[in-house]
């Protein structure tokens, strides 16, 4: 479960990412895909290095894989900061962009 909390919250801020994206009133398929792409692109690159921030600044002590992922009973809570993390991200993105 703690694995599905997590992969869906990344799905969320991949969508967002995209979705802000691609907002943008159309002109041409000159003029917007070029900025779609390099929005989706960057934006897409940046989440992983999110996920590597959070998982030092609010979880120092511990690995967020280790806690979703290699133990008997995975810790749903770590899959919400991450999953939370991800979609926080996604529009702090976007805002900065």
């Amino acid at each position: 479960m703690a694995a599905g909390v997590s992969f869906a919250g990344a799905l969320v801020a991949i969508g967002a990412i995209v979705g802000l994206a691609a907002e943008s009133d159309f002109e041409s398929w000159a003029v917007n895909l070029p900025d779609y792409l390099g929005y989706s692109v960057l934006g897409l690159a940046l989440l992983p290095l999110i996920r590597l921030l959070t998982d030092k600044v609010l979880l120092p002590t511990v690995k967020l894989t280790d806690e979703i992922a290699r133990q008997d009973r995975p810790n749903v809570g770590a899959a919400y900061i991450e999953a939370f993390s991800y979609i926080a991200a996604a529009f702090i993105i976007y805002w900065c962009v």
